[in-house]
């Protein structure tokens, strides 16, 4: 797969893992929750704009603190945090 940053001719070849050991510099991150999430993108978007994943990022990083310091680093227009909820189990 391949993930767009700024336009289509900006792209980069998706490496997982290298996304997942990426998040977990920010915190604890679930690696069934993380392939879930993964697949579900890769169906949805077969060729994502980068914020795609910062936003399943900021999900997938269970520690507040940590998703706000990845969205913080990870800028995307149009999306600000407020408070990170968790709902289930």
């Amino acid at each position: 797969m391949k993930i767009i940053y700024k336009n289509e001719y900006d792209t980069a070849e998706f490496d997982k893992e290298r996304y997942l050991e990426s998040l977990k510099r920010y915190g604890t991150v679930d690696e069934e929750e993380f392939e879930k999430a993964i697949k579900e993108k890769i169906e949805c978007y077969p060729t994502p704009h980068v914020s795609v994943l910062v936003r399943a990022g900021v999900n997938l990083i269970q520690e507040e603190e940590g998703a706000r310091k990845y969205l913080e680093e990870h800028p995307i227009e149009g999306i600000g945090f407020e408070r990170l909820r968790r709902i289930g189990e």
